[in-house]
């Protein structure tokens, strides 16, 4: 019994230490957060300064330091951990600010700048959060919902350096859509922030859906065999690569390239057929079952997974299902091709 209570002591004081420890790395880190925040914003001359203007003088910063900054193919473990670290499951007094780790690294695409945007606005009185947009002839993006003081919402483009913006006025994200339904509206809709914007993504706005991260999207998209002929995304070999390509050509977005969770758990995304058809999709990797989202089970072969769909049903995928594998650090697996053809 002694041994027993030894041991149980042993491993309560090295709790304790480790998370004394996590609290103490925690302060730390928000304490240089704040201090390059404080200098970003002092940067940014933005007293007696409209909302507006702090919002997009803001949203010009972030953009720039992101281009200036390029992406390394190895990046420092504290990003990676960020989604683990930032996670609603961790306890309060260790759980780091979302856009904390962007803001200290600068690293990442369109999200990181969008967290890192919204972490500065923060400081400034301006709440946010990151909406994800997704349209099926373009692609997929993620930029900053800002919500103002006097109650406006507003759409930030950091990543592109873009805002929506008419007669002076920035515009939410479901009046910017709305806007882009009018001829010839874009070049007067879509104000780009020099010196690197670019304003491509939004050509086909009217065509987009969004929502806040974690609120819930359905990305819905049609599955046409013309002639009844098969149609593949990507190849067996071993990348996921060519299936992002080939969804994207295919005006069927570029996220059918894993199974599982990777990017938003409120996200469902939806094939719908017009026909019977098998849909056979190999991944990199034997099948993890945990990690099968779908609304309908399907044949499971080593590394592959096969469903017959009738006509006018859909096959949906519920990202926010699949388990979280802490050992791993992710939520998914790599797809390696998908085969849509007639059923028999």
């Amino acid at each position: 019994m002694k041994i027993v209570r030894a041991i149980a002591l042993l491993v309560a004081v090295s709790g304790v230490a480790l998370g004394a420890g996590a609290v103490i790395g925690k302060a730390i880190l928000v304490h240089a957060g704040e201090e390059k925040v404080r200098s970003i914003v002092d940067g940014l001359d933005v007293r007696d300064q409209s909302i507006d203007t702090v919002a997009i003088r803001a949203t010009r910063q972030v953009h720039r330091w992101y281009t200036q900054d390029s992406l390394v193919d190895d990046p420092p473990l504290l990003f990676r951990l960020r989604p683990y670290l930032t996670h609603d499951l961790v306890p309060a007094m260790f759980r780091l600010p979302q856009g904390l780790i962007d803001t200290l690294y600068a690293e990442g695409e369109c999200d990181s700048a969008a967290r890192t945007l919204g972490y500065i606005l923060e400081t400034t009185g301006i709440r946010s959060r990151q909406l994800n947009i997704v349209n099926r002839f373009v692609g997929g993006h993620s930029v900053v919902l800002a919500r103002f003081p006097d109650g406006r919402e507003v759409m930030l483009d950091p990543h592109f350096g873009v805002v929506p913006q008419l007669d002076g006025e920035l515009l939410s994200p479901e009046k910017a859509r709305e806007a882009s339904m009018v001829a010839n509206a874009h070049g007067d809709l879509w104000h780009e922030l020099p010196p690197t914007s670019d304003d491509w993504f939004y050509r086909q706005f009217e065509h987009a859906v969004f929502a806040a991260q974690d609120t819930g999207l359905d990305i819905a998209v049609p599955v046409k065999l013309l002639e009844g002929k098969p149609l593949a995304l990507g190849r067996r070999d071993g990348d996921s690569g060519d299936v992002r390509r080939d969804g994207e050509s295919h005006d069927m977005t570029p996220y059918w390239h894993y199974l599982g969770h990777k990017y938003d758990r409120g996200w469902t995304r939806v094939l719908k057929f017009a026909q019977d058809t098998r849909v056979e999709i190999g991944l990199t990797e034997p099948v993890d079952a945990g990690l099968i989202t779908t609304d309908a089970r399907p044949r499971i072969d080593g590394d592959t997974l096969t469903w017959v769909v009738a006509a006018g049903e859909s096959l949906a995928f519920v990202d926010g299902l699949a388990k979280r594998d802490w050992t791993r650090l992710r939520s998914w697996q790599d797809i390696d091709y998908i085969l849509f053809e007639p059923a028999p």
